[in-house]
């Protein structure tokens, strides 16, 4: 069975952080590291449970 997932995290950096400079409003973009790792965490729970 191969495997694979493309997922975006919008409004983030390529190193996940939330890419400030181009927000609209502050805070648009919110949390993205914590959507990056609430994503991984439900997608790896749905593998190796």
């Amino acid at each position: 069975m191969e495997d694979k997932t493309i997922a975006f995290v919008e409004g983030a950096t390529h190193k996940f952080t939330p890419a400030k400079h181009m927000e609209k409003q502050p805070g648009e973009f919110g949390d993205t590291m914590k959507t990056l790792h609430d994503y991984l965490d439900e997608w790896l729970s749905g593998r190796f449970v």
